[in-house]
């Protein structure tokens, strides 16, 4: 409900599914799996990590890449 106690619309878009399709369809590597993929090591993934030539997000002690920001940066280039 909003401030004023009129009901907010609780309707999707087409863009908020198309949104919820792709965020479950999201593969996420760790930094062994994608160098396992790659066929090199886990250090030269975090390197390249650090260096800003692969995109990762960090949760705690561990880095994470996720498939279509990989792909995208990689299409950029």
């Amino acid at each position: 409900m909003s401030t004023n106690g009129e009901r907010k619309s609780s309707r999707l878009t087409i863009g908020d599914l198309k949104q919820m399709i792709l965020d479950t369809e999201e593969t996420v590597w760790s930094v062994a799996q994608l160098a396992e993929l790659l066929g090199t090591t886990p250090q030269a993934i975090r390197k390249r990590i650090m260096r800003g030539y692969i995109p990762a997000h960090k949760e705690g002690h561990s880095w994470y890449i996720l498939k279509s920001e990989y792909i995208s940066n990689l299409r950029a280039k």
